[in-house]
């Protein structure tokens, strides 16, 4: 009796597990439990945190999250459903492959290219409903690399899928790549990534500038936009980041420089430039000058920080801190907060706690609870820190 029983507890159990299963292969892809055709615009504010741009009642930009430099939410018309949620997950440091692996995203195989101008999309169909988008200039015979992915509801994928295959977009992304592409170039691009821990990498994607910039994706104001050939512009930024992670400094300023003067309205040209200033020539004077030019034109500013989790920074752990016009995000390890300057109670040097090394702690309301972050910068040296509280007092 025993031993049926056991058999019977048996089926059961593997029944369930293979229910699980199916369950986890056939659920739609979400973002941090967020899911387009289901989620509402009161989740995306308790997950996601304050907005930092706002272009309708129905496009909103959230600041960076892990492994992203901003994340965009699509809402539906005269309703509060999420309708698509569009991570930018090319960064300086992580790629969106390994964005999509950390995050489980269930990419299969089977799948549709579309190809519009200098731009591409891959539609991921069932159960996933994701879209891998980019542009061609990144794109190798070997390699196709995405800059953003939109995790689409089921109703916006169907009908985004049937306008690019009804406008004859289709195509073979890899079989068109660009003749400048190639094995060389994917593997400098490969070696590039495996050096990014060589030194801080500078954030190249603005989360306000709506003329985007080519090396994180396009950023536009609505879904999809007429293709528009990469300016001058873009290729000395794209110059410039390559020479940083080759640990050229001069040249990563020059190129920078460069880019400043092809188009000084444009923020990404004065945000690199300022993040070399501070990592690579050390020129505290001149990265703050630079990098409040940066938020003056919808920018941002990165700082390498450390943050302590231990009161004497015995056990830390290592992210980015962002400060923009509106307000200051930190991701990294197991905390980050990302709020407005109405929320940020103090920001201070420390005068005791890791003086040594130019410490210094912002204090910050949020869900009605006051928390103060410690944080070392990565030159160890207080000119750094005054470069970012400057930022932050006098934004």
């Amino acid at each position: 009796m025993m031993q049926k029983s056991k058999r019977v507890s048996l089926f059961w159990l593997a029944i369930a597990i293979a229910m699980i299963a199916a369950n986890s292969v056939t659920a739609q892809s979400s973002y941090k439990g967020l899911t387009p055709g289901k989620s509402t615009r009161a989740e995306v504010a308790r997950i996601l945190g304050q907005p930092i741009k706002t272009y309708s009642d129905t496009l909103v930009d959230y600041g960076p999250q892990s492994q992203t430099s901003k994340v965009r939410v699509q809402f539906r018309v005269d309703s509060t459903i999420i309708e698509r949620i569009e991570v930018f997950c090319w960064t300086e440091t992580s790629t969106c492959d390994e964005f999509a692996k950390t995050a489980r995203v269930n990419l299969a195989a089977d799948h549709t290219e579309t190809m519009q101008g200098d731009k591409f999309r891959v539609f991921y169909p069932s159960p996933a409903f994701v879209v891998a988008s980019g542009e061609m200039a990144d794109v190798t015979k070997e390699k196709i690399q995405a800059s953003r992915l939109g995790f689409y509801s089921r109703e916006l994928f169907e009908a985004e899928l049937k306008k690019a295959r009804d406008a004859g977009e289709e195509a073979s992304i890899q079989a068109n790549a660009p003749a400048s592409s190639s094995a060389s170039d994917s593997a400098s691009s490969n070696s590039s990534e495996s050096t990014n821990t060589a030194q801080p990498q500078p954030l190249t994607s603005s989360s306000t500038d709506s003329s985007g910039d080519r090396t994180v994706g396009r950023d536009h104001e609505a879904p999809i936009q007429p293709a528009q050939p990469a300016p001058q512009y873009d290729n000395l930024i794209q110059k410039a980041r390559a020479s940083w992670t080759a640990q050229d400094t001069a040249s990563a300023i020059r190129f920078a420089q460069q880019a400043i003067a092809e188009n000084p309205s444009r923020p990404e040209g004065f945000q690199n430039l300022g993040f070399y200033q501070l990592y690579g020539s050390r020129d505290f004077n001149g990265a703050l000058e630079t990098l409040r030019a940066s938020l003056a034109r919808g920018g941002m500013a990165e700082f390498r920080v450390s943050h302590d989790h231990s009161g004497n920074f015995s056990n830390y752990c290592q992210g980015s801190l962002w400060v923009s016009k509106t307000g200051v995000a930190y991701v990294g390890g197991s905390e980050t907060f990302n709020v407005t300057y109405a929320d940020v109670k103090e920001a201070k040097a420390n005068t005791f706690m890791g003086a040594g090394f130019g410490s210094f702690h912002i204090k910050i309301t949020q869900n009605g609870k006051t928390n103060n972050y410690n944080f070392a910068p990565a030159t160890l040296q207080l000119a750094e820190s005054n470069v970012a509280l400057s930022l932050i007092l006098y934004h």
